[in-house]
């Protein structure tokens, strides 16, 4: 299914500056939401029976919530792809409640004894004292995959309207009511894995009850704006959707797969124990660069749309990737990433050489990232988004291969090979994404004169002769 451009669409100019304005609240927003774990695991760390109640949160209740709630993370690309008059609106958004809800349902299902027990204790393995702690986590998370289902839908409506500042603003509610909940649980002694998961619940709900309150006006818009007669419904029914949105939903399933996958290469490999106590730190800083270029995706989905708008936001990429680059940089080349993992993580002086090392060879992620996201962007907005899914695929793929090998024959720490396995993999990935997008970028290559408008691309009419995913 093809998402079909607007039949009358902005016309005016895509400059660097609107790019800008669009792109730095997102950012924002994701190096906000970088610090709700480690704000949250700060304060457990400070209550009562702390190594079981973390354990309890990381190895089983949070694993387990993003594993349900996946399927709803592409949201905010659909809703800003899609949600472009009144009938797309009411389509999408009944198709993100029935995910929400349904899927907060299948959270709810886990949580029952008789099928949260065996699930934790004997699939996961868990111990007994974790799995006692890790259930009513579980089921404060209830609510949290429909609360996310709501705000990134209405987010991607907030960005197609290019509203962007709000999102940042409701990241900071979200913020807030993590505090609350956690002050409350600190002042009134609550078990710790509790509180963490009524703290993530609260906050996405805080911050959903916000993105609610100020979309109304976008809203409003697209409830007024009738359907195009020439552009067939994008969305017509659940069929159509689920071609379009399927590929999407696997996606972050997938990427979910690479840090399990990673983390037990590295247990056979030598340095194990080095390896595994270095790696939470180096992904955390190699983490915030990188989310700078996640916020991009859905400003190009946005942006692309205006003719001639391939130029200035390639030349944006360039600048992204630089720019991110440098920005690890600073850690990976000089004494500062030392001086990183031993004063602000605690590290010894042996693992921050272990840690630095890692930095140099993760310094191409932040830059492919940005790439990444520029030709992810693309193939959204014209609807092939199974090529997103196979170019995870490969990723996976690519990086096992290189994990194997590693440890057939590798002689190195396993966090080095670790990060060169997602260095390549990433580039490659780039490099096949890329690909499969290039016919779509020759169509914007050039710049459309103001009066003209560009033609509707829609499944079956007046479709552009682009290779089918």
């Amino acid at each position: 299914m093809q998402a079909p451009s607007d039949p009358s669409p902005s016309l005016d100019r895509v400059t660097q500056g609107r790019i800008l304005r669009l792109w730095f609240p997102l950012a924002l927003s994701w190096l906000c939401m970088a610090i709700e774990l480690p704000f949250i695991t700060a304060v457990m760390g400070r209550m009562a029976n702390a190594e079981v109640q973390l354990a309890a949160v990381g190895t089983i209740a949070f694993p387990l919530a993003l594993l349900i709630e996946g399927p709803v993370v592409m949201l905010l690309s659909a809703s800003t792809a899609l949600c472009k008059d009144r009938a797309t609106f009411r389509r999408v958004r009944r198709y993100a409640w029935v995910m929400g809800v349904g899927l907060s349902g299948l959270h709810a299902l886990v949580c029952l004894p008789w099928i949260y027990e065996p699930l934790v204790g004997q699939v996961i393995g868990a111990p007994a004292n974790i799995l006692r702690a890790g259930h009513p986590a579980l089921w404060a998370l209830v609510p949290w995959t429909a609360a996310i289902a709501y705000r990134r839908f209405h987010q991607g409506i907030l960005i197609r309207a290019e509203r962007g500042k709000h999102v940042t603003q409701g990241t900071l509610f979200r913020l807030l009511g993590d505090a609350l909940v956690l002050a409350c649980g600190y002042a009134f002694d609550w078990p710790g894995a509790l509180t963490a998961g009524l703290a993530l619940s609260a906050g996405v709900l805080f911050e959903a009850a916000f993105i609610g309150w100020v979309v109304r006006p976008s809203v409003a818009e697209l409830e007024a704006k009738e359907p195009h007669p020439d552009a067939p419904d994008p969305v017509p029914h659940w069929r159509a959707f689920g071609r379009f949105y399927v590929p999407l939903a696997i996606t972050p399933i997938l990427g979910f797969l690479t840090m399990p996958i990673g983390a037990s290469a590295m247990t056979r490999m030598n340095f194990e124990l080095e390896s595994m106590a270095v790696w939470q730190a180096l992904h955390g800083l190699v983490f915030v660069p990188r989310s700078l270029a996640l916020a991009y995706n859905e400003v190009v989905i946005r942006l692309s749309e205006v003719p001639g708008s391939m130029v200035p936001l390639l030349r944006f990429t360039r600048g992204l990737a630089l720019g991110n680059t440098g920005l690890l940089a600073l850690f990976a080349l000089t004494p500062l990433g030392t001086w990183v993992f031993t004063d602000l993580f605690g590290l010894s002086p042996v693992l921050a050489v272990l840690g630095a090392g890692g930095l140099l060879i993760s310094l191409p992620q932040p830059g492919l990232m940005a790439s990444q996201s520029f030709h992810m962007a693309w193939l959204v907005g014209h609807g092939r988004t199974a090529v997103i899914t196979q170019s995870m695929g490969l990723y996976l793929v690519l990086t096992g291969l290189f994990l194997v090998g590693a440890y057939r024959w590798g002689q190195q720490p396993g966090i080095l090979y670790m990060s060169g396995a997602f260095s390549v993999a990433g580039a490659i990935q780039v490099c096949f994404l890329a690909w499969r997008s290039l016919p779509l970028r020759k169509l914007h290559t050039v710049q459309v004169p103001p009066t003209a408008s560009r033609p509707p691309v829609v499944p079956g009419a007046n479709a552009a002769p682009v290779r089918r995913s």
